[in-house]
């Protein structure tokens, strides 16, 4: 069986028209991956250099979302590399599929756990037992069809359909950066296409380019409003796949549908038809969970000025560029002054609308309350004393109600390290 599969490889490149094979490539790529990473490689010689790994992209082995701390932020689990995630779906997607033929076992079925864990030693003796069958008997070339019929099906489309979204969010976040300005660009006040923000550096080549992982993008500006309005859809590329089409605008909501659709590029509104897509977040007991004060009032578009002066003068915006039911998106562009030596730096945060109840808070003095004015909005804040980490005092004004951040920072000397200077709204 094993050896059946890995004879599909040749059919996957000979022939594109086999659908069954296609749609069997990325388990393909797991069977690759067993039999010449198992038991029966080459040992590496002593006197051989070991290359070094690449850098990886880390993720929450349970909620699937990506970070660079080592603790994921929702869960607290510690992140491990993308690819071991990726390996573990595709090989739990393979333990899932039924033989083509009668009498025949699946051999990947005992991999998997009543937990959903991969079992490491089921794994090596799968990839032992080859290679000993390999030393006294030659396995003839296999030409047939796809011995397991590829699992799940509606699950791989929502797999790769969750990719396509995860794109049209990065989308939405360099279009806000786009329009709100960037290094070399500033008072440009407008959203661009997608070879706009590749040539601004707030997108990847790959998907500037309109083609990425078997879907095709394409984003712009109205043609009516292009300051406040945009589009981006991401269709699939060969016609027939299991896979829906996608459409997103400066709302920052994805939606699909099962037919091609045409974009008013006046309007940018939502094409008929179509339904939002859903994101499911492993459910957890509400009891347990509290809103974290302030982000609830976030709104999408909105833009937060930020002046922080510590050692370096430096200027943070935050764009709201997402938000739903449990999380809100926001984009972060740090600029320093042009006679600085420091790069302007881009990150994206996506922060929880809920906390565990009773999680540990820091701890702070109440010294008082005064009313801060920020771009016409009145902030009711209490300030607070703390100590900092470099364990001086400072004081913070903060309005949890209607926003998450502090409003103002000041040392035990007076000076204003952080400051809430200016709020764009949409």
């Amino acid at each position: 069986m094993l050896c059946k599969l890995l004879s599909r490889v040749a059919a996957v490149f000979r022939d594109e028209r086999d659908e069954d094979a296609l749609a069997f490539l990325p388990c393909l790529a797991v069977a690759l991956a067993l039999s010449f990473g198992g038991a029966f490689l080459l040992p590496v010689r002593a006197d051989e250099p070991v290359p070094a790994p690449a850098a990886s992209t880390m993720m929450c082995p349970r909620c699937g979302r990506g970070g660079t701390t080592k603790f994921c932020g929702d869960d607290g689990v510690l992140l491990v590399r993308a690819d071991l995630i990726v390996f573990h779906r595709v090989v739990s997607l393979l333990a899932t599929g039924e033989t083509r033929e009668s009498g025949l076992a699946n051999p990947f079925k005992p991999l998997l756990g009543k937990d959903g864990t991969i079992d490491p030693e089921a794994l090596e003796r799968l990839a032992h037992d080859y290679a000993q069958a390999r030393k006294s008997a030659t396995f003839a070339p296999y030409t047939g069809p796809m011995p397991i019929f590829p699992p799940r099906d509606s699950l791989a489309r929502e797999a790769s359909e969750a990719e396509a979204v995860a794109v049209l969010r990065s989308i939405v976040a360099a279009e806000m950066r786009y329009r709100d300005g960037s290094p070399g660009r500033a008072g440009k006040n407008a959203f661009g296409t997608l070879t706009d923000l590749a040539d601004a550096k707030l997108l990847d080549g790959a998907i500037a380019s309109g083609k990425k992982d078997g879907w095709v993008f394409d984003a712009g500006p109205s043609t009516q409003d292009a300051t406040s309005l945009f589009y981006a859809t991401a269709f699939p590329e060969r016609s027939g796949a299991a896979r829906r089409f996608l459409f997103v605008n400066q709302a920052g909501h994805a939606y699909a549908g099962t037919e091609a659709f045409a974009v008013d590029r006046k309007t940018c509104n939502v094409p008929p038809g179509l339904a939002r897509v859903e994101e499911k977040p492993e459910p957890r007991p509400s009891p347990e969970l509290e809103p974290v004060p302030g982000l609830d009032e976030l709104r999408v578009g909105q833009v937060f000025v930020i002046r922080s002066n510590n050692g370096t003068p430096v200027t943070m915006k935050h764009a709201v560029t997402a938000k739903d039911d449990t999380h809100v998106t926001l984009t972060v562009l740090l600029e320093a002054p042009p006679d600085s030596l420091r790069e302007p730096q881009v990150d994206t945060q996506q922060l929880s609308l809920f906390r565990a109840r009773g999680a540990p808070k820091p701890t702070y003095t109440v010294v008082g309350h005064e009313t801060l004015e920020v771009s016409s909005t009145k902030f009711d804040c209490e300030i607070r004393e703390s100590t900092n980490e470099s364990k001086l005092k400072e004081r913070i004004w903060y309005c949890e109600r209607h926003y998450p951040y502090a409003i103002k920072r000041v040392d035990e000397t007076g000076k204003a390290t952080w400051e809430l200077i200016e709020i764009r709204e949409p």
